[in-house]
């Protein structure tokens, strides 16, 4: 592969990573329910700050401002148990 190209396809991955193509839109994403509070995961015993469930499956475990994208207005139900407890889902 000749240096031209190589350069080409590490501009075209830098870019994709700076817009974040390959990255689902939120529409596709939505999800059914969105849970912020202190939530233990059985992965590691690690807590995180929110989770997302589509169609009864996990789609996001992690930060609040991550879980902020799988919200639809109107669609998505989110639960606010910040400072009740520890969610064990």
């Amino acid at each position: 592969m000749n240096k031209a190209i190589r350069i080409s396809l590490l501009f075209i991955a830098v870019m994709s990573i700076i817009f974040g193509a390959g990255m689902p839109s939120q529409a596709a994403t939505s999800a059914d329910l969105v849970v912020y509070g202190k939530i233990f995961t059985s992965e590691g015993s690690q807590i995180v700050e929110a989770f997302a469930v589509k169609d009864g499956k996990y789609v996001y475990v992690g930060d609040r401002k991550g879980a902020e994208a799988f919200i639809e207005a109107g669609k998505t139900e989110v639960i606010d148990y910040t400072g009740k407890g520890l969610v064990m889902p």
